[in-house]
């Protein structure tokens, strides 16, 4: 049976990666993946199989394709 977590636990992680994701924290959201993360986004055709390929990636969109979002600046 996988972990579970208690639900007023997953709240928390939900709210700070979300936070983090907002502030372009990627070192905070980061922390928050498990190292055996994997993304897949079907309607762009691209997949992550490890936590630091897709934070690589959303420093990628954050600073290159869309650096006006608001947040920190990670050039």
């Amino acid at each position: 049976m996988a972990n579970q977590i208690q639900p007023q636990r997953l709240g928390t992680i939900v709210e700070a990666s979300i936070a983090a994701y907002n502030a372009k924290d990627f070192e905070r959201y980061r922390e928050v993946l498990a190292p055996e993360f994997y993304f897949c986004h079907y309607n762009r055709g691209f997949e992550h199989d490890s936590r630091d390929d897709f934070i690589a990636t959303l420093r990628l969109f954050a600073d290159q394709l869309m650096p006006d979002r608001p947040g920190a600046s990670f050039s």
